[in-house]
This record gives C-alpha cells, structure tokens and sequence, in this order.
C-alpha cells in the first residue's frame, strides 16, 4: 500500500501507443496498458503501459492525487525548475531598473557593432584575395 492509499491495476487494454516511434509495441503495432483505480474517487483514469508499472506507478499517483477530488490528506507539491528572476519595475527602484535596461541596450548594440565589424573584415579579405588571384592571373 502506498503513502497514498491503495491504487490497483483493475484490467489492462491493447491501445495504439502515445508516440508514434515508440520501441516497444507488438508485431501489430500495439501496446499494452494497465488501469490503476483510485481508491478515493474510484475512477479508473489512472493510465501506464504495462512494461513500466512499477517504474511509474508511483509519479502516476503522485499526479492523479494532486487534482483528485475524493482525497482529502495532504497533497503533494508538483517539483518544477527553479524560476529565473528578471528585474522588474515591481521588485527595483524605477532608477535602478531604467539603469539596468540602458545596460542591456548598450550591449546589444556593442554585440551589434562587433559583428558588423567583424562581417565588414571577412568581405574586405575575401575582396582582396579576390582581387589579388585576378591580378596574377593575367
């Protein structure tokens, strides 16, 4: 039995799998699947193929007990990346984040420079040693 109660495979189904390259279907192209049933609401949604039962069986009840409506305990925290901040006018002084935004827009425009520049020399090259293979063959 599970942290959450106990989820049971009620019957499994030969489906059509979900990826269209998946490695593990049968000779025609099928694959099978099994039905965990919810001990709270009793609803028989919770889908995963059969090979990886007890692999994912855990994260499908994990994520069946976050939006099932009969659990009443505590519900677990989806895990997600962590958020990268951005300065906003909401966290900074005005002052500072105008700052900050003229900082970026100058290097946007050095990085914009530089590779103006370095485009410019690589067709001046390619212009000369043109030129110069055009002149020693006359």
């Amino acid at each position: 039995m599970s942290k959450y109660g106990d989820f049971k495979v009620v019957r499994t189904e030969r489906r059509v799998p979900k990826k269209a390259t998946d490695p593990n279907v049968d000779f025609d192209g099928m694959r099978e699947y099994s039905f965990l049933k919810c001990p709270h609401c009793h609803i028989e949604t919770i889908l995963i193929a059969s090979l990886n039962v007890q692999i994912q069986q855990h994260a499908a009840i994990r994520e069946h007990i976050a939006t099932c409506p009969a659990y009443t305990g505590e519900r677990p925290v989806k895990r997600c990346k962590a958020v990268k901040l951005v300065p906003s006018e909401a966290t900074i002084s005005k002052e500072m984040f105008q700052a900050l935004e003229q900082k970026i827009k100058e290097q946007d425009l050095l990085r914009t420079l530089v590779a103006t520049h370095l485009q410019r020399r690589q067709t001046s090259f390619h212009l000369k040693r043109n030129s110069s293979r055009a002149a020693t063959s006359r």
